[in-house]
């Protein structure tokens, strides 16, 4: 059966293109770990609200001989953070770290720290779907893990001290005063048990296995993941996936906890990126970009698009720096484009609009210079340059002008989707998503009309974005008309936003990472609101504006082609 070239290119890059986004960010999670791991623990500052949470726990855990409790700060690769105490027993030789989480979720899958604690020192730890925290000597206790997967006979054991220290009865309802008793219920009195029964867990003194971070077992299990044959969620599996509990549940902390588990998330992501380590990124996203169309097009056209996307988004880099974005990323997306990013904490309407615009307008002034230029050459006017200079001239005349005036496609993510969320949809959930659509329908039928592979691939990426979109409208429109019901402020404005997701009814069913999600979403629109709606008809007139401005380049390159 024969295959077009441009076929096999294309499925070769997109394997290419997945192998490294799952077998990459392993190895450099690995890599990091082995480097960092001293430093992932250090004295921290607990708040009020987590020494209220920790506390009982651990006067109980030193109570039963674990030792004096030393409070540290457990940052992992991911940037989400937990607060607890490292428990050292000099007898043993074992140290164990317990904690409770600043990610309040009881899903040892999620974005958590997940601890079980034994009478004997041992604990099953799993954080962020990567163990970082295990038993092990106090001089190394972030490199050595223990699996226990042989039948249990632990539970009788440890049953009596368990008992003593965490068995209580959990309330319906998980207040400040007694959420500690609540979380000790379903972590200890629900999942442990259920672990045990099934053999997840091994009775002290029979063997288990200890493993350390290795390369080779990054690897392999990366290649089961791209062959289909499990779905990793750690890279050394501590708990077989049949083991785990299927009514996962969360737990509403208070708001306090959960606005400072946010606001300390946010912070961590400001960490700045080495200049070797983004320069890779470009690097490396620019080679996989030149391999996607190198089948498709010619080196010219290539550089030709090459050149568009650097000024395009080079525009949006220096609105981002002039507006104090920090992180600043550029990253080439094979078959699409590139992507200019940066982090701000407290990003206005006007910021988002500036570093919008100045992508795209720079790039269709630079297209009708350049076609103003080649109409006066026509015209006599300026000296005639060589053929060859005249159509490279009128080829990047019409990349400038096509490409940039694509992007201002009233459709998310372009950046004429982007304006029209912001200014018009953002309180109008259910509109954007029949926008998106649209969006869908147009770009497949137009790659079905033309026979375009890349206007069908694109809106396909738009239909898989546009469905995720439609499965989440239900719970963003509860979210949000709770919010709106509730004053805003800037101050105030995480724990309005998580009182809005508890008013909506949807606190227990959310990880943290769900509602952290809700929650930038809430503060952008809360924000874009209180810009005022002359302001945001000003942005939305300045768009109506750029657009025009295609029109005539359109129409302005459609008379110069006919002279």
């Amino acid at each position: 059966m024969f295959i077009p070239a441009t076929v096999r290119w294309f499925f070769l890059a997109a394997f290419f293109i997945y192998a490294a986004a799952m077998i990459l960010p392993t190895l450099i999670h690995i890599w990091s770990l082995r480097l960092r791991a001293p430093a992932l623990i250090r004295q921290p500052t607990l708040s009020p609200a987590h020494q209220q949470i920790l506390a009982p726990t651990v006067r109980a855990l030193a109570e039963a001989g674990f030792g004096w409790p030393i409070p540290v700060q457990l940052n992992n690769i991911t940037i989400d953070y937990s607060f607890g105490y490292l428990l050292n027993r000099p007898e043993s030789g074992t140290a164990a770290l317990v904690t409770a989480p600043a990610i309040p979720t009881a899903d040892v899958t999620a974005n958590v720290s997940f601890i079980s604690l034994f009478a004997d020192g041992s604990v099953l730890h799993t954080i962020q779907g990567l163990g970082i925290g295990a038993v092990a000597t106090p001089a190394d206790v972030h490199t050595e893990f223990v699996a226990t997967r042989s039948p249990a006979a632990t539970w009788a054991a440890h049953e009596a001290n368990l008992e003593r220290l965490l068995s209580r009865t959990a309330p319906s309802t998980c207040q400040p005063d007694n959420c500690l008793e609540a979380i000790n219920e379903r972590y200890y009195g629900r999942l442990l048990p259920n672990l045990v029964a099934q053999g997840a867990l091994v009775a002290e003194g029979e063997p288990a296995g200890h493993y350390h971070f290795q390369w080779r077992e990054a690897l392999r299990q990366s290649w089961r993941i791209l062959r289909g044959r499990r779905r990793l969620r750690q890279t050394v599996r501590l708990v077989r996936e049949e083991a785990l509990p299927t009514n996962f549940f969360f737990v509403d902390l208070p708001i306090a906890l959960e606005v400072e588990a946010y606001e300390l998330n946010q912070s961590g992501q400001k960490r700045r990126a080495s200049l070797w380590g983004r320069l890779a990124l470009i690097f490396g996203s620019l080679a996989l970009f030149y391999l996607s169309f190198s089948q498709l097009f010619h080196v010219r056209q290539i550089l030709f698009l090459l050149l568009v996307l650097v000024i395009h988004e080079g525009g949006h880099l220096l609105g981002l720096k002039l507006r104090g974005y920090q992180n600043l990323s550029l990253i080439f997306v094979p078959f699409l484009g590139a992507l200019a990013a940066g982090q701000k904490e407290r990003e206005t309407l006007f910021d988002r609009m500036l570093v919008i615009f100045m992508g795209p307008v720079p790039g269709l002034f630079i297209g009708l210079a350049l076609l103003g230029y080649i109409f006066m050459v026509t015209r006599e006017w300026l000296p005639h340059p060589p053929l060859r200079w005249l159509d490279n001239l009128w080829t990047l005349s019409n990349y400038f002008l096509i490409l940039n005036g694509f992007n201002l496609l009233p459709f998310f993510p372009l950046d004429g989707g982007q304006i029209v969320r912001r200014t018009l949809l953002a309180r109008a959930p259910l509109l954007d998503g029949l926008l998106r659509g649209g969006a869908v329908l147009t770009f497949v039928g137009l790659g079905l009309a033309s026979g375009d592979t890349l206007l069908l691939f694109f809106g396909g990426l738009l239909g898989l974005a546009t469905w995720s979109f439609f499965r989440q409208l239900g719970p963003q429109r509860r979210i949000w008309a709770a919010f709106r019901a509730l004053p805003f402020n800037e101050s105030e404005g995480v724990s309005t936003a998580f009182q809005a997701i508890r008013a909506a009814g949807l606190g227990p069913r959310l990880s943290f990472t769900q509602k952290r999600g809700y929650v930038s979403q809430l503060l952008e629109i809360g924000r874009d609101s209180a810009e005022g709606l002359l302001i945001r008809a000003v942005y939305l007139a300045a768009y109506g504006a750029a657009v025009a401005l295609v029109i005539l380049s359109l129409l302005f390159t459609a008379f110069v082609s006919r002279g």
